[in-house]
């Protein structure tokens, strides 16, 4: 449009100012519905760990043990929210779960991961043992 129509310079500064400008307003406008969606969820924290194993157990169902025992054992060991268990043998337990789970060794069976879910809710129920 510039090259057919050759408009003088103060004439093609303003309209490029006009148009950086409408750009800048609707960029803004789109930051601010965005940012408080995302302050939202970053001020939320990590998911309450019975809210964590309840998923695990709807990946059980699905069919991925795996990822179900890898999840619950991260639910009932590593969630900051439940207190340190340093000598509870049913925590080496749980780790021995999830280092089976993540290795690429034999498969690990249904029954191994509902007794890996099964440990991690107990643990998650008794956070102070």
């Amino acid at each position: 449009m510039p090259v057919l129509l050759r408009p003088p310079l103060r004439v093609g500064f303003s309209l490029l100012a006009l148009g950086l400008a409408v750009g800048l307003v609707l960029y803004l406008s789109a930051l601010r519905s965005v940012q408080p969606e995302a302050a939202r969820r970053q001020d939320a924290g990590p998911a309450p760990p019975d809210e964590v194993l309840a998923t695990a157990r709807r990946l059980l169902d699905a069919g991925e043990e795996r990822s179900a025992v890898v999840l619950a054992a991260s639910a009932a060991l590593d969630h900051p929210r439940l207190a340190v268990r340093g000598g509870d043998s049913r925590c080496g337990e749980l780790a021995t779960f999830r280092r089976r789970a993540l290795g690429d060794g034999e498969p690990l069976s249904t029954e191994a991961a509902v007794a890996a879910l099964d440990l991690a809710a107990d643990l998650i129920d008794c956070p102070s043992r």
